[in-house]
This record gives C-alpha cells, sequence and structure tokens, in this order.
C-alpha cells in the first residue's frame, strides 16, 4: 500500500528512502500482514533492487468509549 500525505514534494527521491514524491504529495510505502504495517523502500540499481524493511507496527482495535 501506499500512504499519501500532502508536502511541497520535497520528499526523498529517486526511491533512496521511503518517502517516494508525487506532485504535491509525498508516500510512504508499507505493507500490512498478520496485524503489522511494515514501512518498506528499494533499494539498488533497477532491475536488481532489493526491498529494505523499515519501521514496523503492531496494529490492535481499539473499542470506542
Amino acid at each position: 500500500m501506499t500512504l499519501y500525505y500532502p508536502a511541497d514534494g520535497r520528499c526523498s527521491r529517486n526511491d533512496g528512502g521511503p518517502a517516494v514524491p508525487s506532485p504535491g504529495l509525498c508516500a510512504f510505502r508499507a505493507e500490512v500482514r498478520a496485524g503489522r504495517l511494515t514501512f518498506f523502500k528499494w533499494a539498488g540499481a533497477p532491475g536488481q533492487s532489493s526491498r529494505e524493511d523499515g519501521e514496523e507496527l503492531l496494529l490492535r482495535a481499539v473499542e470506542p468509549e
């Protein structure tokens, strides 16, 4: 999944970090699996890139008060 947030475009470029630039937006790549949200980026030359996992968050349901 890609999580977008408003920005002026000054986020990581050319996949050099977890943020992905888009006109007027930046984004983080993330995957949800088995109740965990993992941010990741692709590193390396095109065609030879590998996934580098970053921060991982545990997801849980919260009942409204």
